[in-house]
């Protein structure tokens, strides 16, 4: 009999609660996934001013008296409330705080999109509310999985004040890395407001970063387990600096502890032939209503220059260097000098909101920009383009790819994380593929894609065997899931084992160092 574990899932992120990118999507369908598997699963996710207790069904849950801890000089209570997301069984627990969860944003100010300047705090907080929260409820937990540098603390805190806590004394963690270009760096004068040990803090200790605090790297060091989002990105980070951001060595020290575990896709939320979201339904063996929703989209967004035949291009993304919008920066002008239309979801760096809605502009008929996030018109857009573009620079694992694919949306990537693990190069010769990929990061080699991408739409019979090859590609979360099963099995084994405490102990002495 497989064993069930009892699993503590920590995340700044979770659908349909909270969410920015693909980090919310992920913990909310694996949870789901982990807790139909028969595993006990508990989700913590802050409880942000967003999220409403009567729109989500939360319930406050009574906690001892005068449970609190000192933040910022500060004495902050712990506040806690319960919910379920709907359709799975698996527990989201909700840690608040009036002085730092109370405000609408996830990680900034949603007018602004600037950075809360306490995040450093408010994180801290987080990460040891759910470690007393744990000790007070008695929630006995084999593993806690700890998602990205606003859970990073963690390890650190459970090796270091709770290894005598009899519910968390057994429990091993996975710290999973969904980008390592956000790695949790604040200025070190935080330190005392925070209560982090200021022993691990010297320089090339397991807290300090070039003369900052780094919270990610805390969780490299900690950790019994490390996982990343796929496995080309699991090689990338500790290859050089442009993918580890400087954490390089301390990853490939661990390497033997360092795994990739590929997304999946619950195709539930994400699936044509059921999409609450999409006015036209269709599968794989009959898409008409994909043109449906093509014609559809371009009467709404007022795209007159465009109709049926014309290429469409969706983008849903944050609006970031990483995405790379500099290389369709550079050659966009070029693309819509062809029959070709660009529908573009998303938003972020003030730089690219001025040069879209500029573009938007300028060519009135052809573009349309939403700078926002929308989920209702995410589905729409992945319903009604032709081809779906994702040029980044660096990508850990990527998601929309693979809704793209199951919509028939076909993707034109770059090979990189898991893009590269996910789209294969469309062979006319033998009709094998699922999209369009270029390698290197230039204008040239995007347009080069572009181009092909193109040329093969204007051959509808090459067309329709692309789009039947994406759509019945498989990304489902059951063998995600199992991969993260196999990686808690290691993290309690590697806890009761031993050896890592003269891992830990070596570099705390500034034998890997950055």
């Amino acid at each position: 009999m497989k064993r069930k574990f009892k699993i503590s899932i920590a995340s700044a992120e979770m659908v349909p609660f909270a969410k920015v990118g693909g980090l919310g999507d992920v913990v909310g369908s694996l949870s789901k996934k982990l807790a139909t598997m028969g595993h006990e699963v508990r989700v913590f996710l802050p409880r942000y001013g967003s999220i409403k207790a009567k729109e989500h069904g939360l319930r406050k849950v009574r906690l001892p008296e005068g449970m609190s801890l000192n933040i910022g000089g500060v004495e902050g209570e712990i506040l806690l409330w319960q919910s379920r997301a709907k359709g799975s069984s698996a527990k989201v627990y909700f840690v608040g705080n009036d002085h730092l969860f109370s405000r609408e944003g996830i990680y900034g100010d949603p007018v602004t999109h600037e950075d809360y300047q306490d995040n450093g705090l408010r994180f801290t907080f987080f990460c040891k509310a759910i470690l007393e929260l744990h000790k007070a409820l008695g929630l006995e937990t084999d593993v806690l999985h700890c998602n990205d540098h606003q859970t990073a603390l963690i390890p650190l805190l459970l090796r270091r004040d709770y290894s005598g806590e009899p519910t968390l004394s057994n429990a091993g963690t996975l710290f999973t890395i969904h980008n390592m270009g956000y790695q949790g760096v604040y200025p070190l004068d935080i330190l005392e407001q925070t209560g982090l040990p200021e022993d691990l803090a010297y320089p090339m200790g397991p807290l300090e970063f070039w003369g900052k605090l780094n919270f990610m790297k805390s969780a490299i060091v900690y950790s019994d387990v490390i996982s990343t989002v796929s496995e080309t990105y699991a090689k990338e980070i500790q290859s050089g600096e442009e993918f580890g951001f400087g954490l390089e060595g301390s990853l490939k020290a661990r390497s033997e502890d360092l795994f990739g575990v590929l997304n999946g896709v619950d195709y539930t939320a994400w699936n044509p032939a059921r999409d609450r979201h999409i006015p036209h339904k269709y599968s794989a063996s009959d898409w008409g209503g994909k043109l449906k929703n093509k014609l559809y989209l371009i009467e709404k967004e007022k795209l007159t220059q465009l109709s049926e035949k014309s290429f469409l291009l969706g983008v849903v993304s944050r609006l970031a260097d990483q995405k790379g919008f500099d290389l369709l920066q550079s050659i966009v002008e070029e693309m819509l000098s062809k029959d070709l239309g660009l529908v573009l979801l998303g938003a972020g760096q003030q730089k690219y909101h001025e040069y879209f809605l500029a573009l938007r502009s300028k060519y009135p008929g052809k573009v349309s920009v939403s700078l926002k996030f929308s989920e209702k018109l995410a589905h729409l857009i992945e319903a009604a383009s032709d081809a779906f573009l994702m040029p980044s620079k660096y990508e850990p694992c990527g998601l929309n790819q693979m809704y793209s694919m199951k919509y028939g949306s076909i993707p034109i990537v770059r090979y990189t994380g898991g893009l590269a693990d996910t789209v294969e190069e469309f062979e006319p010769a033998s009709g094998s593929g699922t999209g369009f990929v270029f390698h290197g990061y230039t204008p040239a080699a995007l347009m080069e894609a572009v181009t092909r991408a193109y040329d093969t739409y204007q051959d509808k019979q090459q067309w329709s065997r692309l789009v039947k090859n994406a759509m019945e590609a498989d990304f489902s979360w059951r063998r995600s899931a199992q991969g993260y099963v196999e990686l808690y099995k290691r993290a309690i084994e590697r806890k009761t084992s031993g050896p890592f405490a003269s891992w830990v102990d070596a570099l705390a002495e500034g034998a890997v160092g950055r």
